[in-house]
């Protein structure tokens, strides 16, 4: 299915996909985040999807909204937060995470101690929209608290383009929540 979005068949999710339960779960989760106004028109379209295709992953658990009215360079409001930025391979954060990580990021979720949670977003590191897709959502479930997983999924480490999670991250998800 990826491979077929990848090729530009703009397809609604296969029934066989993921299971869609006739029940919704009890909002755990939300919120409003706010991104950043330096997104391109197109990297907004692929940050709502990778967003839609999370609300059909968590079915109900979780209700978020991005709103991109944030000015990249308004710091009071980034701290005080939960934020999706657009940044370039040398922001501050991500150089402190590339000298943990020693490889080039893609994305990034930073806890922060007010609870917001600041993702990062490395456009320039891409090599083509499912990429960007699979890390914005990867991101987003690290903003629900949901850590990496040992097998192939949206949260492995190496994610290798999941725009769907795997049944080892609904696993995850049903630790964390």
């Amino acid at each position: 299915y990826t491979k077929l979005q990848g090729l530009g068949l703009n397809l609604s999710r296969p029934k066989w996909l993921l299971h869609q339960p006739n029940t919704k779960l009890p909002c755990k989760l939300k919120g409003t985040i706010l991104g950043d106004t330096s997104f391109s028109d197109t990297e907004r379209l692929y940050i709502l999807e990778s967003l839609d295709n999370l609300h059909y992953f968590c079915n109900g658990l979780v209700e978020l909204e991005i709103i991109f009215d944030l000015d990249p360079q308004d710091e009071e409001t980034i701290k005080d937060n939960c934020v999706i930025l657009r940044v370039g391979p040398e922001h501050p954060e991500i150089t402190k995470a590339y000298s943990i990580f020693k490889q080039p990021l893609l994305g990034l979720c930073i806890y922060r101690e007010s609870l917001n949670r600041h993702i990062y977003i490395i456009p320039d590191n891409y090599s083509d929209a499912i990429t960007f897709k699979s890390v914005v959502i990867h991101e987003l479930l690290h903003l629900m608290w949901l850590a990496h997983t040992d097998k192939a999924g949206v949260m492995h480490e190496f994610n290798n383009n999941f725009l769907y999670p795997s049944l080892l991250d609904a696993q995850e998800l049903v630790r964390v929540w």
